[in-house]
C-alpha cells in the first residue's frame, strides 16, 4: 500500500510529502490513524477488554466463518487474523 500513503494520509486530515520515503509516509499515516482513534474515543484494546492470549485462536476460528469476510477486498486465514488479534491486545 505504499503508493496510497500520501491519499490516506490527506484524507486523514494532514499533508503528507509524495517524496519522503515511504517508511517515514507510513509512520506518519499511523500517526494520523492513531489520533482519529483518539479523537473518536477509540482508545481500548483487546486485553483491555479482557481478551487474553489464549482466547485470539478461538476467536479467530470464528472470524475467519463470519460471512462479512465475503466482501473483505483482502483474503485472510486463520493465521492471519489471529495475527492481527495478538496485535490487538
Amino acid at each position: 500500500a505504499p503508493d496510497r500513503y500520501v491519499r490516506v494520509g490527506e484524507a486523514l486530515g494532514g499533508p503528507i510529502s509524495g517524496d519522503a520515503p515511504s517508511g517515514e509516509q507510513k509512520e506518519l499515516v499511523l500517526e494520523r490513524i492513531r489520533d482519529f482513534k483518539r479523537r473518536a474515543g477509540v482508545t481500548s484494546t483487546l486485553g483491555s477488554l479482557g481478551v487474553t492470549l489464549d482466547q485470539v485462536a478461538a476467536l479467530a476460528r470464528t472470524a475467519v466463518l463470519d460471512p462479512c469476510m465475503a466482501t473483505n477486498p483482502r483474503d485472510f486465514d486463520v493465521a492471519d487474523i489471529q495475527a492481527i488479534y495478538e496485535q490487538a491486545l
